[in-house]
């Protein structure tokens, strides 16, 4: 893809807020009713997002389910955030979808936006 450092340049983006998000105070507050959701929706994001970049996706997957794991064991060591094996999984479970959905032609998006951008600026 001619736009590569562009998207992965978003992704890194993407991946930064996510690892600065997971750990920074938030204000105390109740737990946001949707909060499966939405780890949910942040990790299948990420996994759609570089699932179309490279070809290993499998190991990529894996990764990123470490990662959900590994920012949640670092929130249960600070004094303002909690450790919980839901948020887990609702990481994985956003990981796993966009894992399957990058394998259908949904998966080839990126691709197609990156190609119209080659023909608009010709």
């Amino acid at each position: 893809m001619r736009y590569s450092v562009v998207w992965y340049g978003i992704g890194g983006l993407m991946l930064g807020a996510i690892v600065i998000g997971s750990l920074v105070p938030v204000p105390t507050m109740k737990a946001a009713p949707n909060d499966k959701l939405i780890h949910f929706l942040i990790y299948f994001l990420l996994m759609a997002w570089f699932g179309q970049l490279w070809l290993r996706r499998r190991w990529l997957a894996l990764g990123f389910v470490l990662l959900g794991l590994l920012l949640e064991l670092a929130q249960g060591q600070t004094r303002y955030r909690t450790f919980e094996w839901y948020d887990v999984g609702a990481n994985s479970a956003g990981v796993l979808v966009a894992w399957l959905v990058v394998m259908t032609p949904l998966g080839k998006t990126l691709q197609r936006v990156d190609q119209w951008l080659q023909t608009v600026r010709a």
